[in-house]
């Protein structure tokens, strides 16, 4: 498939908004997706994420769709 590896953070959560501008394939039947994760590795990180939101490290939050950031146009 021609991907290089990634890492998640999860201390930091992007809120960006589903639209064409950010996810250009969105209109196609496919929606742009090529390949799912296995059932296993959802669970895992359900699981790793539910442990994250116990703990009392600060969450970093980005992207243009931010609850409560004040746009100025």
């Amino acid at each position: 498939m021609n991907q290089k590896g990634f890492v998640m953070d999860a201390r930091k959560v992007a809120f960006i908004p589903v639209n064409r501008a950010f996810f250009p394939r969105l209109a196609d039947p496919d929606k742009g997706i090529i390949v799912t994760a296995a059932d296993r590795w959802h669970q895992l990180v359900q699981n790793t994420l539910l442990k994250l939101a116990k703990r009392p490290e600060p969450v970093l939050k980005l992207g243009p769709d931010v609850p409560g950031l004040r746009r100025t146009k």
